[in-house]
C-alpha cells in the first residue's frame, strides 16, 4: 500500500452500477465487482453477466474447460461468459 492509498476514499457504487450489482446473486462475483469499484477500477461488460451462485469457482473452470475441449471457445477470442455459463 502506497502512502497516498490511505488518504483516498473508497468508492461507492453509481446508481447504474448499483442497478447492475442487484442482478449478481453468487457472493464471490459481487465481492470482486464492490472490490474493483471501491479501488476505481474499470470494470469489463462481461463481468457484470450473473455466474449461478451454485455454480461457485470450481463449477466456473470445469465448463470453463469444456468449453475449451469442445471448441465452444478459444483463448483466442475475447470471453462471452453469456455463451457458456447461463445466467
Amino acid at each position: 500500500m502506497g502512502f497516498f492509498d490511505r488518504f483516498r476514499g473508497r468508492r461507492q457504487p453509481t446508481p447504474e452500477q448499483a442497478e447492475r450489482l442487484s442482478r449478481i446473486t453468487n457472493p464471490q462475483q459481487r465481492a470482486a465487482i464492490l472490490k474493483a469499484i471501491a479501488e476505481g477500477e474499470t470494470i469489463p461488460d462481461y463481468a457484470w453477466h450473473p455466474i449461478p451462485a451454485e455454480l461457485g469457482v470450481v463449477g466456473l473452470v470445469g465448463r470453463f474447460e469444456q468449453a475449451l475441449a469442445t471448441g465452444a471457445l478459444s483463448l483466442t477470442q475475447s470471453a462471452d461468459l453469456g455463451r457458456w455459463c447461463p445466467a
